[in-house]
């Protein structure tokens, strides 16, 4: 519900709708699609909702399930998607529990007493009508507590109800997209039109925290007699481990062993339990729709399928579309094996730069100079200093993309210092702490002199570093259109240190020196790159340098991993 920033919707029966997306089609034209034996709009979001609604040409669910594991690199002759994924679970007590809680007889799950569709289809409603009894109670109750809280400052017309019975096959909770409604009286959150996120905004409302709260113990009234919840995306989760919390119950989960990642672990189903150890209600987590911008991953898209599916084998509800992010995830985005030409109808210029940037490493080469103009049109015609940037990077010898990625770069610091300013203006920042004052006359020499050795030292690190053979070997490739994507990133980086130390940045300099190179340290780093004399020749001068890591895609951070480039030797 919008109240609360997150959504429930009751019963589940299809795959994800692409319902309440921006706008501004292209409908002309249509292409036969050999993946779904469907002929489809030339526009894809278009595209996406008939391959959603589809009925006709489906596959059998097994066909799909072998599909799905075939994209993950797997195997299996389950006939649905929840045995697939069980074979994925490894035994144990919890994995016997979840079978059993699956299985077991349950009570059946309540009737809408009007069909959504049949209420939205009348645009002179008064009210939210009464689909379950039971929700139009707990939803009165509601809306007359948030009356109360927000002292008028909610127009109760533009709440957007929960839809659907109060014991459901499957309830879903979510964070609304951001999108406007011109259907905003009266709507229910099935609804794609509902006006998502008016009474979410915190600086809106002076008794946000109270209203908050009233929200979710609407919620986990309304989820307490659902087997089966489904939490889409990354928002709510702390609020979803709350209502199992708040009632008694405790969080589990059993793992699905694959090698992809939802949420930063293996993909999990979570389970609640009671005291007695009972499982009360099952827990999905999935991505949020609004993912589909974003991943152009083949295989992801497979795991957020068999996610959802699991969920529908579970909830016993039919599965329309069984491959529906799968096919999004190579049809959606810009995907670099696309037409480029259909590429330039989509927006997302930092979806397109996200994307070419793991082609790049993959390909191991950077984009030209003429695919970074063909993908990004409308940066270029909204920011046309891009143009020179991206012509003096290529003209430099860095990957052209550089430019584009500096920009969006530029946009985030910008965007900080906006929060930051902001957090200012609001409260009392306290003044920074004192520095330490050296008093002691031993103790200003002792330091003067320290610093002294520590410049000299910076510039025979520089000296090193600029003589190791990776240094050199992108030097003398800086021109050739053929260099590697290591040539370029090495290129960039020694211009940037090299700018900092004549512009006299040395803390700058020094750290970014810290970020590339392992250099020589008798205790700690025997093998690291050597800068003084008595460090010993190199025995890398015709080779690449272990401990110089300039041409790497990014620092390495892991300290464990500094000492296996460049530690002492185990006996």
């Amino acid at each position: 519900m919008s109240s609360n920033g997150f959504s429930i919707t009751q019963p589940l029966a299809t795959h994800l709708s692409a319902n309440g997306q921006a706008e501004g089609h292209d409908d002309s034209g249509a292409v036969f699609d050999a993946t779904t034996g469907l002929v489809l709009p030339s526009d894809v979001k278009v595209a996406y909702e008939v391959i959603a609604n589809n009925t006709v040409s489906a596959p059998s669910q097994q066909d799909s399930v072998e599909a799905t594991a075939a994209i993950l690199g797997l195997e299996t002759q389950a006939s649905t998607f929840l045995d697939f994924a069980l074979e994925l679970i490894p035994a144990s007590a919890l994995k016997s529990k979840l079978v059993a809680f699956v299985d077991a007889p349950h009570a059946p799950a309540d009737q809408s007493l009007v069909p959504i569709d049949a209420f939205l289809s009348r645009p002179d409603r008064s009210d939210w009508d009464t689909h379950c009894v039971t929700m139009k109670d707990a939803w009165q109750l509601f809306c007359a507590k948030i009356e109360s809280l927000s002292d008028g400052q909610i127009d109760m017309r533009q709440m957007a109800a929960p839809s659907g019975p109060a014991r459901s096959k499957v309830a879903m909770l979510w964070h609304y997209p951001t999108f406007t409604s011109g259907n905003s009286v009266f709507s229910h959150v099935m609804d794609p039109d509902s006006p998502s996120l008016w009474v979410q905004l915190e600086t809106r409302f002076s008794n946000w925290p109270a209203l908050r709260e009233a929200c979710l113990e609407l919620v986990k009234e309304l989820v307490s007699d659902d087997r089966l919840l489904v939490v889409t995306g990354d928002e709510i989760w702390q609020e979803a481990k709350w209502l199992v919390t708040s009632r008694g119950l405790s969080l589990t989960y059993v793992e699905l062993q694959v090698d992809l990642k939802m949420f930063g672990t293996k993909p999990r189903i979570y389970l609640a339990q009671d005291s007695d150890k009972k499982i009360q209600q099952v827990i999905i987590r999935i991505w949020h729709g609004q993912y589909i911008y974003h991943n152009s991953n083949e295989p992801r898209g497979a795991m957020w399928d068999l996610m959802w599916n699991v969920a529908c084998n579970i909830a016993d509800v039919e599965i329309k579309s069984p491959a529906l992010l799968t096919w999004a995830a190579t049809h959606f985005l810009r995907s670099t094996s696309q037409d480029p030409n259909v590429a330039l109808s989509r927006p997302g210029s930092y979806t397109v730069l996200q994307t070419l940037m793991r082609r790049q490493e993959k390909e191991k080469k950077p984009v030209t100079l003429d695919e970074v103009h063909q993908y990004f049109p409308n940066l270029f015609l909204r920011h046309p200093e891009l143009v020179d940037a991206v012509k003096q990077a290529a003209d430099k010898g860095y990957a052209p993309l550089s430019a584009i990625q500096q920009h969006f770069n530029k946009k985030s610091i910008k965007t900080r210092q906006q929060r930051q300013l902001k957090r200012q203006e609001e409260g009392v920042i306290p003044p920074p702490p004192l520095k330490r004052v050296a008093t002691d006359a031993k103790k200003i020499d002792a330091a003067e002199k320290s610093a002294l050795v520590r410049k000299s030292d910076q510039q025979r690190k520089w000296e090193a570093l600029q003589n190791c053979h990776q240094i050199r070997q992108a030097e003398a490739n800086r021109h050739n259109p053929e260099k590697t994507m290591g040539h370029t990133r090495t290129l960039e980086r020694m211009d940037r240190m090299k700018t900092m130390l004549e512009a006299g940045e040395s803390k700058k300099f020094s750290a970014e020196l810290a970020s590339w190179a392992i250099f020589y340290n008798a205790k700690k780093f025997p093998r690291g790159l050597p800068y003084r004399p008595e460090h010993g020749t190199d025995l890398y001068i015709d080779e690449d340098h272990p401990a110089v890591l300039i041409s790497r895609q990014s620092r390495v951070r892991d300290p464990i991993e500094r000492r296996v480039l460049a530690g002492p030797v185990e006996e």
